[in-house]
């Protein structure tokens, strides 16, 4: 039974709780499950003075049919909630609405649009959808009736397909040959031919050697006179070392040699010997003055002293 003794913010209650309220005794205060507040709590809407439910597909809610925000799995599209958006939106997990294709297109994901309403191409590099396929491209039946513009070889200015020999027209003023764009040919210059010498008199002679050909000859010619100039080169250092190495052996041959040859060691008993000469010097134990007389020969000879020292006994 409804009582008047009620908790202060109830002003009709079914007892003396705070949750236990029929009315609210402040008029701005609404009433949501028997407790009196100043606005309706989450998933409920105001009807009157009271909250009620939203829906179970809605986080919040006017009224029982219009939601102003979806729960999860779930996708907000004119005011309400949907587990899949229709054709022609895609659904937005972040913010829980059916967002809109572009226009013109079928279907599309957040990525941009898969396919393009009938009669219509998909042009995949501007994600558009057009009438007909620019230069460059060529439109590809795909499933049901649509259709992608897919590019061209980039030899072909417009095609049938994406091989180099499906070109319909080429860029500038190339022909096609069998589908395929074929480039001009370069204009080539006739080789020039000097006169021979039936040609100087007046009649006529065989053609000559081509600019081409002699161009090639007086490239043959350069690189013969440069491999001759690095054979010469090449000959004069080995001379070089040659004669470097022969003048080494000499200056160390000469330094190996004795001054003279003793080849009498009679001297180490204080005998006279003859004097020994070497070919590059005078006489060492002869007399300079007088190298023939027997007496100065048989006179000169060397004493050998204990301290090692030699010296050599000239008669007064």
């Amino acid at each position: 039974p409804i009582s008047n003794d009620c908790h202060s913010t109830c002003d009709k209650c079914f007892g003396p709780g705070e949750r236990e309220c029929a009315s609210c005794a402040d008029e701005n205060a609404v009433l949501a499950n028997g407790r009196c507040m100043k606005r309706c709590p989450f998933k409920t809407y105001t009807d009157g003075s009271e909250c009620k439910p939203c829906p179970e597909e809605c986080q919040e809610c006017f009224s029982s049919d219009e939601c102003t925000f979806c729960a999860r799995e779930y996708f907000l599209l004119d005011n309400k909630c949907n587990n899949r958006c229709p054709q022609g939106y895609y659904e937005n997990e972040f913010t829980t609405l059916c967002v809109p294709c572009m226009q013109d297109c079928e279907f599309c994901t957040s990525n941009g649009c898969i396919q393009c309403k009938e009669g219509l191409y998909l042009l995949d590099e501007q994600d558009v959808c057009v009438e007909t396929c620019p230069d460059g491209t060529y439109a590809q039946d795909e499933t049901a009736g649509h259709a992608r513009c897919r590019a061209c070889d980039r030899s072909c200015r417009t095609c049938t397909g994406p091989s180099p020999a499906d070109c319909t027209s080429c860029f500038g003023d190339e022909p096609t040959r069998d589908g395929r764009c074929i480039a001009p040919e370069e204009p080539t210059e006739e080789p020039t031919e000097e006169p021979g010498p039936q040609q100087q008199d007046g009649s006529t002679g065989e053609s000559s050697e081509s600019g081409s050909n002699q161009e090639a000859g007086t490239v043959m010619y350069i690189g013969v006179a440069i491999g001759v100039l690095v054979l010469i080169a090449l000959a004069a250092i080995a001379i070089a070392l040659l004669r470097n190495r022969r003048g080494s052996a000499i200056i160390k041959d000469q330094k190996d040699r004795s001054p003279f040859e003793i080849t009498n060691p009679t001297y180490m008993m204080n005998t006279a010997r003859p004097s020994t000469y070497d070919q590059d010097h005078e006489a060492v134990y002869a007399d300079a003055g007088n190298g023939d007389d027997d007496n100065n020969m048989e006179s000169s000879y060397l004493d050998v002293h204990p301290d090692g020292q030699d010296e050599e006994n000239i008669p007064n």
